[in-house]
């Protein structure tokens, strides 16, 4: 009877393991990151969300540098704002460049940025709003 008790516990300890472990792989598959930024006040909200649970992490927007509009390898345009020496926010993925183009339009004008086209590699360009 000791013996069959240690084996049941023992067994229920790995299920509960493994249904911790696969419980935290589905919430980090399953989480979207929301960026909002509040021009007024100068801060930016980073939103996590899992279904209908959400968690917001306040903080001082960083000092901005420029839009920048790229073809990924998924032959999409990104609009991406850059901020210090190497960081951006992924802003928004189009399946066109006109699109992207507005796009960077609207939010270098909000925050007063100048708009990069490296939408071909090594050959970059600056974009008049």
């Amino acid at each position: 009877l000791n013996n069959d008790l240690s084996i049941f516990i023992s067994n229920i300890y790995r299920v509960l393991v493994l249904s911790g472990f696969l419980l935290s792989m589905g919430l980090r598959y399953s989480m979207v990151k929301d960026i909002l930024i509040n021009t007024n006040e100068q801060y930016l909200i980073s939103r996590y969300r899992v279904s209908s649970f959400k968690y917001d992490v306040k903080s001082k927007l960083p000092n901005l540098e420029y839009v920048s509009i790229f073809k990924n390898s998924n032959e999409e345009y990104e609009a991406n704002l850059w901020y210090g020496k190497n960081n951006h926010y992924k802003m928004y993925a189009f399946e066109n460049f006109d699109e992207a183009l507005e796009f960077g339009k609207i939010i270098a004008t909000k925050f007063d940025l100048d708009i990069l086209d490296a939408t071909k590699a090594g050959n970059f360009n600056w974009i008049d709003k």
